[in-house]
């Protein structure tokens, strides 16, 4: 298990796919936080970098700490009912949380892919 140490103070970059297609990839600021909506229902896994000094023009950090991948994906659904439609709804957080139960293992920064822009 490859986690960063809590307090860091990296800046992320995250990738939600499926289907090995990319969804979504946002930027999350050290110490601010971020949020993806309307997935359409799916399951998606979840691909993080950490790293300081981001390059906006080459889309990278000139510091990579890390690449990982949680290693449970996330379904996504909606549900009907006579109150209306609910929906699927997770919290993560991209460094390591005492007792947290969330694993996540390092990948080759190679698989880790942004959309065109």
């Amino acid at each position: 298990m490859n986690r960063p140490q809590t307090g860091s103070l990296s800046e992320r970059r995250t990738g939600l796919l499926s289907e090995r297609r990319l969804h979504r990839a946002i930027f999350i600021r050290a110490g601010e936080s971020g949020s993806v909506t309307a997935l359409p229902q799916g399951r998606y896994r979840l691909r993080f970098q950490l790293g300081t000094d981001w390059l906006p023009g080459e889309r990278r950090f000139c510091q990579l700490s890390g690449t990982s991948e949680f290693d449970e994906s996330f379904t996504f659904k909606e549900v009907e009912s006579e109150q209306g439609t609910k929906y699927t709804t997770f919290e993560v957080t991209l460094h390591a949380v005492f007792l947290g139960t969330a694993r996540t293992h390092a990948i080759p920064e190679s698989m880790f892919e942004l959309p065109p822009l």
